[in-house]
Order: structure tokens, then C-alpha cells, then sequence
């Protein structure tokens, strides 16, 4: 996983920068969104949010939204069937950078 220089260790990059797996799992993550890139961290508390190009950060769970983040919303696609693409795979990825507790 590539770390942009400069950020915190816990923020990853959503744009696809190596082969293989984390590639395509890079690809998919951006395909749940209206976005071509972003920046998917963890903060301190488990709060799991996205920096979007414009510079908004969105929450991509509870605790980011009861911490005051904006709700991802307006950025999910939705699909075929008229429901919103699925984040899970994204906040798993993101959920992943997240220090282990304990």
C-alpha cells in the first residue's frame, strides 16, 4: 500500500499505485464512488473518513458521522438497480489502517 509523503502514517491513497490486488481492490473502492481519487484514513477514535479532491471529508461510518463529518452520500454511485453501490469494501480498506486496539 502506498502512503502519500507527508501524511500521517494512517492515510492511504484510494488511487490504484501498484499491480495486483491491491490494484483492482483500489479500483473497486473507487468505483462505489462520484470520484475519480481520494484519501480514505483512519483518525484516532476509529473514525473511518474519505478526503474527497475538492478537500471535503465525509464519513465512512458512525463514528465519524457522531464526531460531525458529513455523511458519504453525495458521493455514492448508485447502481443498476437503483440502490447505492456498496462501501464495504472501501471501509474495510480504510477500517484496516486503523491501529489495533487493545
Amino acid at each position: 500500500m502506498a502512503l502519500r509523503l507527508g501524511e500521517a502514517r494512517s492515510s492511504a491513497s484510494l488511487r490504484a499505485v501498484s499491480a495486483g490486488t491491491e490494484a483492482s481492490s483500489s479500483a473497486q473502492a473507487v468505483r462505489s464512488l462520484k470520484v475519480d481519487h481520494g484519501t480514505a484514513e483512519c483518525r484516532e477514535g476509529n473514525l473511518a473518513l474519505i478526503t474527497a479532491p475538492d478537500g471535503t471529508t465525509y464519513a465512512l461510518n458512525d463514528r465519524a458521522e457522531d464526531a460531525g463529518y458529513p455523511d458519504i452520500d453525495p458521493l455514492r454511485v448508485t447502481g443498476d438497480s437503483g440502490d447505492k453501490v456498496s462501501l464495504g469494501s472501501l471501509l474495510s480498506r480504510t477500517m484496516k489502517l486503523c491501529p489495533a486496539s487493545g
